[in-house]
């Protein structure tokens, strides 16, 4: 009898809960490997349409002509798709396309304007295309509503290189073309979109099919953020996120608790916040976050519950404005790449004095990190973000091993370490000039007007490259025609002086000794 229960419940939470069978929000996914199936569980399948010359067109597995696994979609001229079961998305729904395409080198025989990667094959409403000329991406919906794209620096669909493109739509009406991970454009219009063929679309007497390779083709019933956007684009991984808090005594770190699949992380995934606390166990032991990638997203926290001295080992952890907070008393360190996100503000939080937090991994990326409460972060190893840092309250420590990334711009821009905390600066500070076109400028680095600040021992300036500024005593750093005043945290470039006579080189050498 319970045996029969347990099948009964089952079934039934198969029927209630279909997301929990299959990947979380994953409509359908072709990769397009060694056939047309939809991979995501949702047998979604698809079958090739071969006209004209058969067995011209269909899976290639040709190095450099498909991106992930072993294989791609290959379409030649005359006109072959893949056919699929007619899907619609009504305008309002959140939903997201993604895939990547490379045209091939010649445009013989090819549709005169549009090389069609996905849409409705009947009518001329429904289509994803880049526009043959390269210069642009067009969406173009149910109702004739339509969005084109540009693409980014000076790239096109006409290069005959690999783009990968992602389309989200969401509920408030808005749609979003990505081009290689970054925004293209954005605009509030009618979003429903229907979908039978992938390499064609629009009407079949138009010839506007698509001519070269298709891979990796996403689709999702949830709009995608930027950031899964991004992390779809480099992982091929179908996102999953949290879709609850972790409460008090719970955990997610290491169990299916509150995943949006219901398992446990694994390698096979990326795995977002979304929002919400991820919790750590209540624990002295080291754990490994299981997952390829760990997302802390804004208006979620990663508490970390460890006792004593715990290590959490996170293989890529991503910062996109969320917080990382000590939550019990211990001194925690976290291990692995970190990236601080474009566009984002993270918070460290270590709550009381005498808890720290070390980041024993380099931390790269763009993103904004705050230091707040009492207690102390740790950088022990060598950061490439280009953020600004700031201290609230608390300390942060930069170790004799570690460094901070500082881009210096024209026109006196950088980032910067400023708050009105304390920092130790034992470590180096990496100098990227490779942005600057002046010969001269002044740019605050570190803000000593509100800072409580410590010069380490260790303490130094070098560039990107290696060439290392000297210490000539007094706070003061120099290498060249650059110095940097530890009493104002200053970096001052000034431009260099034409060549000097001996002995004027002499006399200045000697004035140089004298106020050493």
């Amino acid at each position: 009898m319970r045996k029969q229960r347990a099948l009964v419940l089952t079934m039934l939470m198969a029927v209630l809960l279909p997301g929990a069978m299959v990947r979380a929000s994953v409509y359908a996914h072709y990769n397009f490997d060694a056939d047309y199936t939809d991979d995501s569980g949702n047998a979604r399948d698809g079958a090739l349409v071969d006209v004209g010359t058969l067995s011209n067109s269909g899976i290639t597995t040709t190095a450099g002509e498909y991106v992930f696994g072993g294989g791609a979609l290959n379409l030649s001229t005359d006109r072959d798709y893949v056919s699929l079961a007619s899907e619609s998305f009504t305008s309002g729904s959140a939903y997201t396309i993604a895939f990547w395409a490379k045209k091939n080198p010649t445009t013989a025989g090819d549709g005169v304007d549009w090389d069609m990667v996905i849409g409705d094959r009947n009518n001329s409403n429904d289509f994803i295309a880049p526009n043959s000329s390269g210069d642009y991406v067009r969406w173009r919906g149910t109702s004739g509503a339509q969005i084109d794209a540009p693409y980014p620096g000076g790239s096109s669909f006409d290069d005959q290189q690999w783009h990968y493109y992602a389309v989200t739509a969401t509920t408030g009406n808005t749609w979003t073309v990505y081009i290689d991970g970054a925004v293209a454009n954005s605009a509030t219009v009618s979003t429903g979109f229907t979908y039978n063929t992938i390499g064609a679309a629009y009407t079949a007497a138009a010839g506007f099919d698509f001519y070269g390779q298709i891979d990796e083709v996403w689709v999702f019933d949830q709009t995608l953020t930027a950031a899964q956007v991004a992390g779809l684009g480099s992982s091929n991984l179908a996102p999953l996120t949290l879709t609850a808090h972790d409460g008090s005594g719970a955990s997610s770190f290491t169990t299916s608790l509150n995943w949006s699949d219901g398992a446990a992380p694994s390698a096979s995934h990326d795995y977002y916040t979304a929002g919400f606390d991820l919790r750590t166990p209540s624990s002295s032991a080291d754990l490994v976050f299981a997952g390829n990638s760990l997302t802390i997203d804004a208006g979620g926290r990663f508490i970390m519950k460890g006792v004593s001295s715990p290590t959490y080992t996170i293989n890529d952890l991503r910062l996109n404005g969320g917080g990382i907070y000590n939550g019990y008393g211990g001194n925690i360190t976290i291990t692995g790449n970190v990236t601080a996100l474009a566009g984002t503000t993270s918070t460290f939080d270590t709550q009381e004095a005498g808890r720290t937090i070390t980041i024993d991994g380099p931390i790269s990326g763009t993103g904004n990190i705050v230091k707040a409460a009492n207690g102390t972060l740790v950088y022990s190893g060598v950061n490439t973000y280009t953020g600004d840092t700031t201290v609230n309250t608390g300390s942060l420590s930069l170790t004799a091993a570690s460094e901070m990334r500082f881009l210096i711009e024209d026109a006196g821009v950088s980032n910067s370490i400023t708050g009105s905390g304390a920092i130790d600066l034992d470590g180096l500070l990496r100098l990227d000039i490779s942005q600057l076109t002046v010969d001269t400028g002044v740019w605050n680095l570190v803000d000593v007007t509100t800072l409580t600040e410590t010069w380490g021992s260790n303490f130094g300036l070098a560039f990107v490259g290696g060439l290392a500024f000297n210490d000539l005593g007094s706070g003061l750093y120099g290498v060249s025609n650059w110095t940097f005043d530890q009493s104002t945290g200053n970096l001052t470039l000034v431009p260099m002086p034409a060549a000097l006579p001996a002995g004027c080189v002499l006399l200045l050498l000697a004035g140089l000794r004298r106020r050493r």
